[in-house]
């Protein structure tokens, strides 16, 4: 998405580089970078976001024997089509703090109402598909199928249930795959479901392989069209505190994206403090008990 940049300046050697105070990052760069990022993620940086860029960088620009953000940029551009250091980038710039069971009342929507209704309009043979957009570190999937588990465990049982998340951040995903949270994570996750679904190894605790086996995880961006609907359709679409990264247009652009990925009837969730206000887009608002959400028409 969009051309690979070349800034055109000359990369200093390692012994050239004064590295006794942290690198600062100019306006100028500071503005191509943020257009990097924004092509390939649709995650646009303010400027009250520099600081955290800076800070996040430094120490990847010095782990390349780097003198400056311009330089980070020509190493970025002379990568072609590489995205290893890409990822890497992507790592560094996005928030991956969450927790399990992080926000209660869309998951007390979900078992309430939202599920119930889907199993009402669902043959006994079609699966109920559940999508988190920007899962992080795996938490909301998890927690996810711990409450199907304990509200309709006939889904898991007769393998009706798949959930999947999605993440730009590689090195959280890896987290997910792997199942293992220190007990900070762990502080929202009532004791019955912990002592059922974790297995504790010294000061971390893992995801059994019985509830494992119902999620999976991809590495892709909410703005790849192209790879977001090869996933296919979904009943239910999670897609918290993503929104709020972007800018309008990546907004509209996403919200387009997810509603064509809906099955009629279906629902998406966004964080507390977004809204599809003032966006285009066919989805319904609706109020449940103490949150809301958006439903598309089955018309």
């Amino acid at each position: 998405m969009g051309n690979s940049m070349n800034t055109g300046q000359k990369i200093s050697s390692p012994a050239t580089i004064d590295r006794s105070s942290a690198l600062v990052l100019d306006n100028e760069t500071f503005e191509k970078l943020k257009q990097f990022i924004y092509q390939r993620s649709g995650i646009y940086l303010t400027e009250n976001k520099r600081k955290f860029v800076e800070t996040r960088l430094n120490k990847r620009l010095s782990s390349l024997s780097l003198g400056s953000f311009s330089e980070y940029l020509s190493y970025l551009g002379n990568m072609g089509q590489q995205t290893k250091e890409i990822d890497k980038l992507m790592n560094l710039v996005t928030i991956t703090e969450t927790n399990f069971f992080r926000d209660q009342a869309q998951l007390n929507a979900l078992v309430e109402v939202v599920l119930p209704q889907i199993i009402k309009i669902k043959s006994d043979n079609d699966k109920i598909r559940i999508l988190s957009v920007g899962c992080s570190t795996g938490e909301e999937v998890y927690s996810i199928a711990m409450l199907i588990d304990h509200y309709f465990a006939n889904l898991l049982s007769e393998n009706r249930i798949e959930i999947i998340g999605t993440d730009i951040n590689h090195q959280a995903l890896q987290t997910a795959y792997q199942g293992t949270y220190r007990s900070f994570s762990l502080r929202g996750v009532p004791q019955e479901y912990l002592n059922k679904h974790f297995q504790q190894k010294g000061d971390l605790f893992v995801i059994n392989t019985q509830l494992r086996k119902y999620v999976q995880f991809r590495h892709i961006s909410l703005i790849d069209s192209t790879a977001m609907m090869a996933l296919g359709k979904f009943d239910v679409i999670f897609c918290r505190n993503v929104l709020i990264f972007f800018d309008r247009l990546a907004r509209e652009k996403s919200v387009l994206i997810l509603s064509d990925m809906l099955n009629p009837g279906g629902y998406l969730f966004v964080g507390q403090a977004e809204t599809l206000h003032g966006l285009n887009h066919s989805l319904d608002l609706v109020l449940f008990r103490q949150t809301m959400g958006y439903k598309k028409s089955h018309s």
